[in-house]
């Protein structure tokens, strides 16, 4: 659970930590630096704390930069910012372009971002189609029925059609509505 929330605040932030980065790169400062800059922004929850560690076993622990970033590539729950790391310790040690792998990075990462929250929105709108069938028509269907059925007369599951009129609008239907509203809640991805 706990590598699994770090996993989610790390995934979430990182379009955002990685523009920040690249921005910070594209002003010549090196990559320690750029670490150690991350570690006083607690925003991006989870990367500033693996930045931490970084600065850590570079100051107390005497590691030179890149063995820091393996160390904390390898310990970190996230996939995608272990390669991230990988990436920038490869431009390191090879003399490459870093601004231009952040940059590349940030696109990247706001790409897919961009692309997880289409797809979220686009699962939301079948959410909004089934609240709207399930939860708004049903309900004004169920009680114009048992309205006219109480002019009749009768019982419906051995209760009198007022009460279960009652029960339907003051129990059924907020406990369907806040169901909804925690099913929606819970399956948000992370983004």
């Amino acid at each position: 659970q706990l590598l699994t929330s770090k996993r989610y605040s790390i995934e979430s932030n990182m379009p955002f930590a990685i523009n920040h980065m690249g921005a910070i790169a594209a002003s010549g400062v090196p990559p320690f630096i750029i670490f150690k800059l991350m570690v006083a922004i607690p925003e991006y929850g989870e990367i500033s704390k693996e930045a931490r560690r970084i600065v850590r076993n570079v100051e107390v622990f005497g590691m030179d930069l890149t063995s820091a970033m393996r160390n904390v590539a390898d310990r970190t729950p996230s996939a995608e910012f272990k390669q991230f790391i990988y990436g920038i310790v490869s431009a390191t040690e090879t003399g490459g372009d870093l601004k231009g792998y952040l940059e590349n990075s940030a696109k990247e990462a706001l790409f897919d971002y961009k692309l997880k929250r289409e797809k979220y929105l686009q699962t939301l709108s079948t959410y909004a189609d089934f609240y709207t069938a399930v939860l708004i028509a049903a309900p004004l269907f169920f009680v114009s029925v048992l309205s006219i059925l109480s002019l009749i007369g009768g019982e419906i599951f051995g209760l009198s059609i007022p009460t279960a009129i009652r029960l339907g609008v003051y129990v059924l239907m907020p406990l369907l509505n806040t169901v909804f509203i925690l099913f929606i809640h819970y399956t948000q991805p992370s983004i």
